[in-house]
């Protein structure tokens, strides 16, 4: 984990138990309006990390050409050789 170089800041917690992230900490981790975080609860720490959110692909995508359509094609239902 990298080291803390900031003075640690003490926050209220409001109604419906919000808090607000200081404007420097959210610019420095580009955390924006509508992005969604990660709280995990460690001893007595809780950690909020920024949220990687990927877009659900669609039938459509590119990808689904290069892979295929992830359907049976005549294995019996196994995915795997059976030995």
């Amino acid at each position: 984990m990298e080291a803390c170089l900031l003075q640690p800041e003490i926050i209220k917690v409001g109604y419906k138990g919000q808090v607000t992230i200081p404007q420097y900490l959210r610019e420095k981790l580009e955390i924006h309006e509508g992005d969604y975080l990660n709280c995990e609860l460690h001893g007595d720490h809780l950690i909020i990390r920024k949220a990687s959110i990927y877009r659900q692909t669609s039938y459509d995508d590119g990808i689904w050409k290069l892979i295929g359509t992830g359907e049976d094609k005549g294995s019996g239902g196994c995915l795997f050789k059976q030995t």
